[in-house]
C-alpha cells in the first residue's frame, strides 16, 4: 500500500532486481499485483529488463553450452554441490535431489531434464546449490577454477550465481537508467546479497538490509533496522522520508 501511494503521488520510479525467472516472478505479481506498483523489472540476475511503462523487453545473451558444461565439470564432482539451470518452464541438472525438488517447487517448475546442448537458449539462470556450511569451500573452488567469460557471485547462504561477464543486475539497471535519461545519483537501492554490492556502491543512496552479510554492509550508506522478512525496505522508507522525498 505504501509503495502504491509513492507510485500514484510522486514521479519516483519503482523497480525490482531479482534472480527470479519471469514465471516465478509472475506468481508473486498475481498475488500482490506488483505490476501496478513496479515501473520496471530486472529478472534472471540481469538477463532480462522489462519496462512496464512502455512495454519493452531487453534480453542479454546467457551462457553458451561450453561454458555451462565447464561449470558442471568443476562443481558436480563435489557431493555437496549441484549445478542447476533454470528456465521459465524447465530445470536442468545432472543430480536430481530432494533439495532440487524444493527449488523447482519454489520456481513454479515441474519439468526436470538432464544437462544437454538442447537447453541452449531455454535457460537464463545458473546457480550452484550447496550445503550452507560449505560456503568457504565453494569460494575456494570458484577461485581455483576460473571459466573464460564467466563470473560468480553469492546471492544467498547456499547459492552461487553463475553469470556471463556481460550480465549483471548493475549492468541491467545502468541500461534502464540510460534509456530513461537518469543516472545513479538519483537511485536508492536496497540489497542483502553479494550480487547486490555493485548496485549498493553505485547508487546515490545504497542501503544494506539488516540480514545482509558484513561484506555487503561494508559498502552501504545506510542499514535498515528490520530484515527482509519484516518489512525492512518499507519501514526504512517510512522512517527516512527525509532521504528521498526531496
Amino acid at each position: 500500500r505504501y509503495l502504491s501511494e509513492i507510485r500514484r503521488n510522486t514521479d519516483i520510479k519503482l523497480g525490482t532486481a531479482t534472480g527470479r525467472t519471469l514465471r516465478s516472478y509472475g506468481d508473486k505479481e498475481k498475488k500482490y499485483h506488483l505490476n501496478e506498483i513496479m515501473n520496471f523489472l530486472i529478472l534472471n540476475d540481469g538477463c532480462d529488463i522489462y519496462d512496464n511503462d512502455n512495454g519493452s523487453h531487453h534480453e542479454y545473451e546467457f551462457l553458451n553450452y561450453q561454458q555451462a558444461r565447464a561449470v558442471c565439470l568443476i562443481f558436480n564432482q563435489w557431493e555437496f554441490a549441484n549445478v542447476i539451470f533454470i528456465g521459465d518452464t524447465s530445470m536442468y541438472a545432472e543430480k536430481y535431489t530432494e533439495e532440487l525438488k524444493d527449488t523447482m517447487a519454489r520456481q513454479g517448475i515441474d519439468h526436470f531434464l538432464e544437462v544437454s546442448e538442447e537447453m541452449s537458449g531455454k535457460v537464463k539462470r545458473c546457480v550452484v546449490v550447496f550445503d550452507r556450511n560449505r560456503q568457504e569451500e565453494v569460494r575456494r573452488i570458484r577461485q581455483d577454477n576460473p571459466v573464460r567469460g564467466v563470473r560468480y557471485l553469492f546471492s544467498e547462504g547456499h547459492l552461487l550465481d553463475v553469470l556471463p561477464e556481460g550480465v549483471s543486475k548493475r549492468i541491467a539497471l545502468e541500461k534502464y537508467l540510460h534509456d530513461n535519461g537518469d543516472d545513479w545519483e538519483n537511485v536508492m537501492f536496497f540489497g542483502d546479497g553479494e550480487n547486490d554490492m555493485e548496485l549498493i556502491e553505485k547508487s546515490g543512496i545504497g542501503v544494506a538490509m539488516k540480514n545482509a552479510p558484513e561484506t555487503v554492509k561494508a559498502v552501504r550508506d545506510q542499514i535498515t533496522q528490520q530484515d527482509c522478512d519484516n518489512e525492512g525496505c518499507i519501514r526504512f522508507l517510512m522512517d527516512r522520508e527525509d532521504l528521498w522525498k526531496q
